[in-house]
């Protein structure tokens, strides 16, 4: 008769009472699960972005990436992920024209592009910001393309369009159109290239989200970097400099210079944007030192994202950190953002 006392659970099972058992069992459990994919799941999703090419452009550069990830991350040939046939299929089919294909095209190979690297070398500022600004002037081409067909161009279909916000806000407000209204109005004319990188910005980071998605759907690991880590490449000082000669050229030369302004505040804008990111990462580590939970970091970031829509503030604090390095980070070794010690 069994002498050991009835817990009313079923009997375990022979060999697995011992320690040594115990102990694979609980290294079998611990270890993080890797999922064996074939890599036709990466090509299908890749083909499932390219559908999308000339329907939703986020979508595509998303799904492209999802499939390029899993296949680069399992030794897969990511350069068989490129089935452009399918973008030009479905803009035929669907009536859509050689320019909206075209831009399928250019944002599916930058989810391609980026759901690659990421996969090798993780998550690199320095790669989105170049497929961003790729993406960005293929649309501004396809644009001006698009434009000349109808015998405009795309500064003449800005100009319009601005001209009416600037009388529909007028006539609200009650006021006549005065000189600030008028600066407003001939910045905005500047900085129109800017909606074309704000376009692209939105495409490659639902490709960044795509790639860490299909490294999660195989349990690939796919090194991280949190956002208080996040660093300014040293590439972006450079930009800067640029774009503060370039406007300066261009407030100098008069009309003759309206190029050259327009170059630099656009330039200007993307530094701004990059070391915005890098004020980000400056307050994020603040609030993490703090020991401040993930909701307060959210609600300081979205209060920091408010004042830098008004004023250049988290910039600035990015401007500072480039040379100040208030995280220690060890700039120029790796892209892992680790401190040094």
């Amino acid at each position: 008769m069994d002498d050991r006392q009835d817990s009313g659970r079923p009997p375990m099972p022979e060999g697995m009472e011992t320690p040594e058992a115990r102990d694979r069992q609980l290294v079998r459990y611990e270890e993080t699960p890797v999922v064996v994919v074939s890599p036709v799941r990466g090509y299908v999703w890749c083909v499932f972005g390219a559908l999308l090419g000339t329907v939703a452009l986020p979508l595509a550069a998303y799904f492209a990436a999802f499939g390029t990830a899993m296949l680069a991350a399992r030794g897969g040939d990511a350069r068989k992920a490129l089935p452009l046939a399918a973008v030009v299929a479905v803009g035929l089919l669907s009536g859509a024209g050689v320019p909206d294909v075209l831009m399928g095209v250019a944002t599916y190979l930058s989810g391609c592009l980026l759901g690659a690297h990421v996969a090798r070398k993780g998550t690199s500022v320095t790669m989105a910001t170049l497929l961003t600004i790729a993406l960005g002037l293929v649309f501004i081409v396809v644009d001006a393309w698009r434009a000349a067909s109808l015998g405009t161009t795309i500064e003449a279909v800005f100009s319009t369009e601005i001209d009416r916000i600037v009388e529909t806000y007028a006539s609200q407000a009650g006021i006549a159109s005065t000189g600030a209204l008028e600066t407003a109005r001939n910045v905005a004319l500047l900085l129109w290239p800017s909606s074309y990188l704000f376009v692209a910005t939105i495409s490659v980071a639902c490709a960044q989200l795509g790639s860490r998605g299909g490294l999660r759907r195989i349990g690939a690991d796919s090194p991280r970097l949190p956002i208080r880590y996040l660093d300014t490449p040293l590439w972006v000082i450079g930009v800067m400099a640029t774009a503060i000669l370039l406007c300066a050229l261009g407030g100098v030369m008069g009309e003759r210079g309206n190029v050259a302004l327009m170059l630099g505040l656009n330039a200007l804008l993307v530094a701004r944007v990059i070391l915005a990111l890098d004020g980000f990462g400056v307050i994020a580590w603040l609030i993490a030192r703090m020991g401040i939970g993930r909701i307060g970091t959210a609600i300081a970031l979205a209060v920091a994202v408010n004042i830098e829509l008004s004023l250049p503030v988290v910039s600035g604090i990015g401007l500072i950190d480039f040379w100040a390095n208030f995280r220690r980070l060890a700039r120029g070794s790796s892209p892992s953002g680790e401190p040094q010690s």
